[in-house]
């Protein structure tokens, strides 16, 4: 049975990277950019509640902005 595997932040440096090694792989990748799911902005549930019976989710995104992220503690 062919596994299907979510991978958030697809276009991302690491996603990027994540999507070569899957691409010879015979594992179904879905990847899904900021255009798709935008943790920020968008309901997080809902937007994946579509894939629901995904095998894996894999989780690349990155929040890079340290000047900002420090304001949050």
């Amino acid at each position: 049975m062919v596994k299907k595997v979510l991978l958030l932040g697809a276009n991302g440096q690491l996603g990027s990277d994540v999507r070569k090694v899957f691409k010879e792989s015979g594992i179904k990748l879905i990847p899904l950019t900021r255009k798709d799911l935008d943790a920020e902005k968008d309901d997080v549930d809902e937007k994946l509640e579509r894939f629901r019976g995904t095998d894996y989710l894999i989780n690349t995104i990155a929040y890079n902005k340290v000047d900002d992220a420090e304001d949050f503690i």
